[in-house]
């Protein structure tokens, strides 16, 4: 199996390493990105994967890519109809969330931590598919979502006292999308090794601050980053900061300060544990949310502990009990995170938890989507809307290269 990942490991890094264009230097602006790439750009409009313009050059160089991870041409074909529904339904400031649609299928103009949430996975989506700075797939859809998300503060969501210490955030507990600001700062973070602009890395070096100086004591994080004994800390958004940091430590920006919560969010996780496998939402449960499962094990197998007993007893729950009802009413969170799980099973010698689970939740997503390219918005939760399954699913479609790719990233 080490084999296997080494020749994996290499075969990506050598398509990277071949994906360099010609003539240009280590850094470009998004100015200079957009003049280059203008008549490349697609027209918003599906094209035959061989025809479409990307990082590769040749879409036969991404498929071959994508076939090493182990996607098969399907996949590969429902995630440029995704993108591309994604890059046709972009509004018009170049964020995302005006023409929702909600649980029920109605129209759905989301508020400001809705799109905010909705842009920053809509372009984390954008850039994994092709983490490359001059990538000539979506230029103009990159660049206006980035426009957008600088448009305000990095710290617009945080509250300060008179001193300037951080005191909390406007978002509350309970309200939609309360991960905005993990999300933003997330986002921001990917783009930064992308593109090198000194604006990105003051917006991400600013939020991450902020998403560290948040983390309560237990070692998690409350929905309002309330630092009090009895606040509410939350699994889930404590899974979302977390990935805010790790995505930090992927920028190539040296900074020490994530290290230390980064170990304190694996003891705060694990303290979530249960005896049959699953996780709390909430140190203060008697018992597990299941459909939780899959965000426990995520970040123990993203920092340090893939081969821990929690995190191998939470695949054996996903493998176990989980996988038999992805096809009916479970939430496309619980999906993401546990197909996310079973790509990094694959690397900690786990194989039999990525072959089945990955296959499984794989020909689920791909089976769900729709004809125009979006995926549907779910009925079992309400926050649950077309632009945030659609990009969650995908996220979750584009992993299996995105996993390969932080190794090369961590090798290098």
């Amino acid at each position: 199996m080490l084999l296997i990942l080494r020749f994996l490991i290499v075969g990506f890094a050598s398509a990277l390493s071949s994906c360099e264009p010609d003539g240009h230097s280590e850094k470009v602006s998004l100015a200079e990105f957009i003049e280059s790439n203008q008549s490349l750009s697609l027209n918003a409009d599906d094209k035959p994967l061989t025809k479409q313009p990307c990082w590769c050059i040749s879409g036969v160089r991404q498929v071959k890519l994508q076939q090493l991870a182990g996607i098969k041409k399907k996949g590969v074909d429902a995630i440029i109809h995704g993108l591309n529904w994604l890059a046709k339904n972009q509004d018009d400031d170049g964020g995302w969330g005006k023409r929702d649609l909600d649980g029920s299928g109605k129209s759905f103009a989301g508020n400001e931590q809705h799109r905010d949430a909705m842009t920053s996975l809509a372009l984390i989506n954008f850039l994994q598919f092709c983490p490359h700075r001059f990538c000539t797939a979506y230029p103009k859809t990159i660049q206006r979502a980035i426009k957008y998300l600088t448009k305000s503060k990095a710290d617009k969501y945080a509250k300060f006292n008179k001193e300037g210490r951080l005191t909390g955030l406007t978002i509350q507990e309970g309200t939609e999308f309360m991960h905005a600001h993990c999300l933003r700062a997330s986002a921001l973070c990917f783009a930064y090794p992308i593109f090198k602009e000194k604006t990105l890395k003051e917006y991400a070096v600013k939020a991450t601050k902020i998403t560290v100086d948040g983390q309560h004591e237990s070692g998690g994080w409350s929905t309002d980053f309330n630092k009090a004994k009895d606040a509410k800390v939350d699994l889930v958004v404590s899974t979302w900061a977390l990935q805010n940091l790790y995505n930090f430590a992927l920028s190539g920006l040296m900074y020490s300060f994530i290290y230390e919560p980064c170990d304190d969010g694996v003891d705060y996780i694990k303290g979530l544990h249960t005896s049959g496998g699953g996780f709390k939402r909430f140190l203060s449960d008697n018992e597990s949310q299941d459909d939780l499962t899959g965000a426990g094990v995520y970040w123990l197998q993203l920092w340090k502990n893939a081969k821990s007993p929690e995190s191998k007893s939470g695949l054996e729950k996903i493998l176990n009990e989980r996988l038999s009802i992805i096809r009916n009413r479970v939430s496309s969170y619980e999906v993401f995170f546990n197909l996310d799980t079973s790509y990094k099973a694959a690397s900690a010698n786990w194989v039999k938890y990525w072959r089945k689970s990955s296959r499984d939740y794989y020909s689920a997503l791909v089976d769900a989507q729709s004809n125009n390219g979006s995926w549907p918005p779910g009925s079992t939760h309400d926050h649950e809307t077309q632009l945030y399954r659609t990009n969650l699913f995908l996220h979750s479609l584009i992993l299996p290269p995105l996993s390969l790719h932080a190794t090369v990233r961590y090798l290098k």
